[in-house]
């Protein structure tokens, strides 16, 4: 992810459970600086230690309830949030099933999508 006039590039990345996403999205937060928002506090508990056994100190780990609720406060200098389990996130917010999901990649021409089941 980079950010370039202010307007940052995303990522995308697909794969199925137990595949490698969160790992990446460690790996990423690490590279291009940001907090990671998870499910709940035993995923961030588990994202911390992976972090630890990957020797990366992630800033700020919040859950999906305290981002939707906005209940944190993010060091200095953070500018971007990496969302673990995004369809999680996005299901949390409707009263019924979300049927499907369209993104806009207008202002964003560099999104990248990985599939992580294809490696």
């Amino acid at each position: 992810m980079q950010i370039e006039n202010d307007v940052i590039q995303q990522k995308i990345i697909l794969g199925s459970r137990q595949s490698g996403k969160t790992t990446e999205l460690i790996k990423a937060c690490a590279n291009q600086g940001g907090c990671i928002v998870c499910l709940n506090q035993i995923a961030g508990r588990e994202i911390e230690r992976r972090a630890r056994e990957m020797n990366i100190e992630i800033p700020l780990i919040i859950t999906h309830d305290d981002f939707i609720h906005r209940h944190y406060q993010y060091p200095r200098g953070i500018k971007q949030f990496w969302i673990d389990d995004a369809n999680e996130l996005i299901r949390r917010l409707s009263a019924l099933p979300i049927a499907g999901m369209a993104f806009d990649t207008t202002d964003y021409p560099a999104l990248i999508l990985r599939d992580y089941d294809k490696r």
